[in-house]
């Protein structure tokens, strides 16, 4: 399985996988030239969003199985940033932003359609669910990753990436052992930056229903993120007090 930039992606060039069905809905994968691929997102800083909390919304395990992302950036002033970095953000976001509504663009495209709904040579009506999810007053438009997650255990499942701030190398690891607070502790720290690797799959309900839904699912791979540097030493001190009893005037 290759991994593509997004912003190399032709979209045109996108297919939609063969079809199958669960219990509860309809499941896909979605193509690159007619072979699996995975994406990989500019990097991202948690300015907003994260892995949720425990709260009235999120009261089960796979309730809080994702990281969300807006897709504006916070205030340069709010995030620390210099302003080379903060606009060099904000554009590398618009051009993300834009790739997944090329996304939704393609997957509600007549050709599509006609491949998720066709039946008996008539095309079914369908609500789609928006990837990018509209903001409002203080929260951005923004964006859900799923975790992907063990079959069994339901604990994430995906490749961590690092570079050992001792030896400078790129480390690998599994999130075999973590739950999801460890990874909202860690992984995805608040002001944290992340690079993600993520598949693309697609789900419609039941065709069944009167007015099936469907949409797309951006589901975790591998995040490559920061350790912490070590604390060094203490500094030898450049400067020193003038020891004295009098004060001057």
């Amino acid at each position: 399985m290759t991994t593509q930039k997004f912003n190399k992606i032709d979209v045109s060039k996108l297919s939609v996988g063969k079809i199958k069905n669960s219990t509860n809905m309809r499941t896909f994968f979605i193509d690159y030239n007619n072979e699996l691929f995975s994406v990989q997102t500019p990097e991202l800083m948690l300015d907003w969003g994260g892995v949720p909390k425990v709260d009235e919304y999120h009261i089960t395990e796979a309730d809080r199985r994702y990281v969300q992302y807006g897709t504006e950036p916070q205030s340069a002033s709010k995030t620390r940033e210099l302003d080379e970095d903060h606009k060099k953000r904000i554009n590398n976001l618009r051009n993300f932003e834009t790739f997944l509504l090329s996304l939704e663009e393609w997957v509600n495209s007549d050709p599509v359609q006609k491949k998720l709904f066709e039946q008996e040579g008539k095309t079914r009506s369908a609500d789609f669910i928006s990837l990018v999810k509209s903001g409002s007053g203080d929260r951005p438009n923004n964006i859900k990753f799923k975790f992907y997650a063990d079959k069994e255990t339901g604990a994430p499942d995906f490749e961590l990436s690092t570079v050992n701030p001792d030896s400078k190398q790129r480390e690998y690891k599994l999130t075999d052992g973590m739950s999801l607070e460890d990874l909202r502790k860690t992984v995805f720290k608040y002001m944290g930056k992340q690079r993600l690797i993520f598949q693309i799959r697609g789900w419609t309900d039941k065709l069944t229903k009167k007015s099936p839904r469907f949409g797309l699912t951006l589901t975790i791979k591998c995040v490559q993120y920061s350790l912490p540097v070590p604390k060094s030493k203490a500094p030898v001190a450049q400067t020193s007090f003038i020891e004295s009893d009098d004060e001057e005037e």
